[in-house]
């Protein structure tokens, strides 16, 4: 029995997550009443409910993503410090680049919907912000943002540094750390982004360390009856999650536990359905790119024509294929330029081997 909680459980788990961000994002209450969205069978409330439901994704990334690390570090006894600050400085850079690969694909589709010199001011000081944009970095410096889900980069790069000091705090003391480290965000004053997935990172840490998925994954229960406790669970879980958001910041100390069931919900069982589960996969792959660029689509480029279709799923469908066919073709060139660059590359070393011999 499979009980390793790989990058195809990863993978499927990050698909669904993105499915739920469209969600949250197409059908907010002000969004599906201004443009006369169809939402039938359900009454406004109980399918308002669920789609603010949706907001969970943002915890199942950072889960994800510092479990992710903390197990990389965690599986490799011999990770010095050393190694782990390269690895970080190599992650951020990788970040960096799919980001702007991102940021200046958006400039060329957007140019003519945004007076780039209004929006980031003249001269010098406006191609300075251009830059920080550019690179992920305006929600640290308080600059124009081309894109407001963008706020997600701070937490993105922070988690980097933040995950390898988790689990050293982690491995240090185990999970008992969890303790004092959860109500850290209560205590201290940092930036509302991270204080409120603080909590989601330090869960992902603690489950790598005690293989929290693995053992789930290794449970004997009938499939039958996992899948009866996966739907009352997830039900359960929309109407707790959106309970607690009536009582303002708590909702993010009861939120890590909530993300880490739709992994599993999601990573493990959908994963394990033939064909949907490697439609989650390859959602996956792209959910970052996704992530990034669909808000321009159903916001900017396309609103009116996403929202012609006035039923949920095909109004999903339609900022779903344009979202995904965007990163598909992003990825394609981004592949395209980097073969060319290490050919050239190959070619320049050639040459200058070449002349350093004569």
């Amino acid at each position: 029995m499979k009980t390793q909680f790989n990058k195809n459980n990863t993978l499927a788990a990050k698909g669904f997550a993105i499915i739920l961000l469209l969600v949250h994002h197409l059908f907010d209450e002000g969004t599906t009443l201004s443009m006369g969205v169809d939402y039938s069978p359900w009454n406004l409330d109980s399918f308002v409910l669920v789609t603010s439901f949706g907001k969970i994704c943002v915890g199942i990334f950072v889960l994800l993503t510092t479990y992710g690390i903390s197990k990389g570090i965690f599986e490799n006894p011999e990770y010095n410090a050393k190694q782990v600050c390269r690895s970080s400085v190599n992650r951020f850079f990788r970040l960096m680049f799919n980001f702007s690969a991102v940021y200046f694909s958006a400039m060329i589709l957007w140019r003519n919907k945004i007076s780039f010199r209004q929006f980031y001011g003249e001269a010098e000081n406006g191609l300075v912000n251009v830059l920080i944009d550019a690179t992920g970095l305006a929600p640290f410096f308080e600059t124009p943002m081309f894109n407001m889900t963008w706020w997600y980069m701070e937490i993105a790069y922070v988690l980097i540094f933040l995950t390898p000091i988790l689990a050293w705090i982690v491995k240090k003391i185990g999970c008992y750390s969890i303790i004092f480290l959860y109500f850290l965000p209560a205590i201290i004053n940092i930036s509302p982004n991270i204080k409120v997935y603080l909590p989601c990172a330090i869960v992902g840490v603690c489950a790598a360390h005690g293989l929290w998925l693995e053992k789930i994954m290794a449970n004997k229960l009938n499939i039958f009856v996992k899948w009866i406790i996966a739907v009352i669970g997830f039900v359960i879980c929309i109407f707790l999650r959106q309970s607690f958001v009536e009582h303002g910041d708590i909702v993010y100390f009861v939120e890590p536990w909530i993300a880490l069931f739709i992994i599993w919900v999601s990573g493990v069982l959908i994963n394990s359905i033939p064909i949907i589960g490697k439609v989650f996969v390859f959602l996956g792959k792209h959910s970052m790119n996704i992530f990034l660029i669909h808000t321009f689509f159903f916001l900017i480029l396309w609103r009116n024509e996403i929202y012609y279709f006035k039923y949920v799923i095909p109004i999903f469908m339609a900022l779903l294929i344009s979202s995904l066919g965007y990163s598909i073709i992003l990825e394609m060139i981004k592949s395209i330029v980097s073969k060319c660059g290490k050919k050239i590359a190959g070619i320049i070393r050639n040459f200058c081997s070449k002349k350093s011999v004569n």
